[in-house]
């Protein structure tokens, strides 16, 4: 065990990479990004000259690049000159949105052009040349603005301006040397480097998760972390409680197979699954409203939020602030709670039905045990291991919350943000949130692994099948 164990844990950081590689080609390959492009319309030496702001934007996340595979180095002078041809005629065709992108990458061809190229097309690819040649590189107050490399940039901003003023491609080309040819192992070398995951990949390995799209200030760490602190909080107990609750009420059921208490929790069960909770969480506000207490106590149930107000919630115990937390839980907890137990319940009776159909069940009836030990020490720990792959399954399901329920009542959770993540296009947000979940994920299966072997003995995972 001890050696699958360590397997498992050195499989863990390539699983994860892998996975992050799956939902980061997915995530960008949506429509859309956190930036809105900029047209190129406007005429030829004039397409390119607006949206600097939206550049700066779009290269601090990595937009400007490809996803995977830089194939732009590769671009000869013909393939530049037809991309610029088609700027001048299709201002909105997809290669004329790419150029800005592509610039600092076919510097080159972009040289010739304006070297030896038509006259319709120089004034374009010297401006393209201008913006590609321009280093732009993150300030160290970690905001969107950009701080330019001063010592290789200050003749870059004397021949944009001049170039604005008198649009004289010759200026340009007596100014600037022609940029030396890349070597095939060079272009090699920047097709694999120069893409949005491996500068991403290297982000993450170095710990950093970037910031949030519309808060450059606040690293997403800290404020997925705050997020999920709510939602844990609001699902971790009815994760727990369903469980056990499922195993027993699983096993009442099919211990009492076709009698009346089965028909009836079998029933019950039916109707709490039919029942939806966008249904059920309405109806507690308005009983809330109308002044709904704890059965039996004189305890009255809030009507939304997570806890009181802070004027409140501050001066209050430890005690005192986890009733408070308690009283503000008990709706939205119920609503997680029912319908997670009425499938997991019904789960269960078909796990310790079909376990008590089985040979060995058979034999332990003949050799004369009891019914309740029947059911506790043979049926029960075998019946169990499926619930319990459903829920080390769903433990990385844990940090998504629930997004009706923290809406209707009001819960600065996570399920609310990370929705709101995906509208706005968060890439940050939405990336690190699936390391997280799959990384739960991953321990909650290796945490079934060591429960199997808990339960069934016989089971040995690093035994080969003969």
């Amino acid at each position: 065990m001890v050696v699958y164990l360590a397997r498992r844990l050195l499989l863990l950081p390539l699983t994860l990479a892998f996975i992050l590689l799956l939902n980061f080609v997915i995530i960008h390959l949506v429509p859309g990004d956190p930036a809105t492009l900029s047209s190129l319309g406007g005429g030829a030496g004039r397409a390119l000259s607006g949206g600097e702001h939206n550049r700066q934007f779009r290269l601090r996340y990595g937009l400007t690049l490809p996803i995977l595979w830089n194939s732009w180095v590769f671009d000869s002078t013909d393939k530049v000159k037809a991309s610029l041809e088609k700027a001048l005629t299709d201002p909105l065709h997809a290669d004329t949105k790419t150029l800005k992108d592509k610039a600092p990458f076919i510097l080159r061809p972009l040289y010739e052009i304006m070297k030896s190229g038509p006259d319709s097309l120089r004034p374009l690819a010297c401006e393209l040349f201008i913006l590609g040649s321009t280093k732009l590189l993150p300030s160290k107050t970690d905001s969107i603005e950009f701080q330019e490399d001063e010592a290789w940039n200050s003749q870059i901003d004397i021949l944009r301006t001049n170039f604005e003023k008198n649009r004289s491609v010759q200026d340009v080309l007596n100014a600037c040397s022609e940029p030396k040819a890349l070597t095939l192992r060079q272009k090699i070398h920047l097709s694999f480097v120069e893409t949005r995951f491996v500068h991403y990949l290297s982000s993450v390995i170095r710990l950093d998760f970037g910031t949030r799209r519309n808060d450059p200030y606040m690293p997403v760490v800290d404020v997925v972390l705050h997020k999920l602190c709510y939602s844990l909080t609001l699902s971790a107990l009815p994760y727990f409680s369903t469980f056990l609750l499922a195993l027993v009420f699983g096993l009442i059921m099919a211990s009492r197979s076709g009698k009346m208490v089965d028909f009836t929790l079998d029933t019950a069960f039916l109707i709490l699954f039919a029942i939806p909770i966008f249904v059920v969480a309405p109806y507690f506000l308005e009983k809330a409203v109308q002044g709904l207490h704890i059965p039996f106590t004189d305890i009255k149930l809030p009507l939304r939020g997570f806890s009181s107000d802070p004027q409140i919630y501050e001066n209050l115990t430890s005690m005192g602030r986890f009733k408070d937390i308690a009283r503000h839980l008990a709706l939205p907890i119920l609503c997680l709670t029912y319908n997670l137990l009425a499938v997991q319940t019904r789960l269960a009776k078909s796990a310790f039905l079909e376990v008590s159909s089985k040979e060995y069940v058979r034999f332990a009836i003949a050799k004369g045990v009891g019914e309740k030990r029947l059911w506790l020490h043979h049926i029960l720990p075998n019946g169990a291991i499926p619930l319990v792959t459903l829920a080390a399954g769903s433990l990385g399901v844990l940090l998504g919350g629930s997004v009706i329920v923290e809406t209707i009542f009001e819960i600065p959770g996570f399920g609310k943000f990370f929705y709101d993540a995906i509208l706005d296009r968060d890439y940050n947000v939405l990336l690190f949130s699936s390391i997280v979940g799959s990384f739960l994920t991953l321990v909650g299966y290796l945490i079934a692994d060591i429960v199997y072997c808990l339960i069934d003995p016989r089971i040995d995972f690093e035994k080969r099948a003969t």
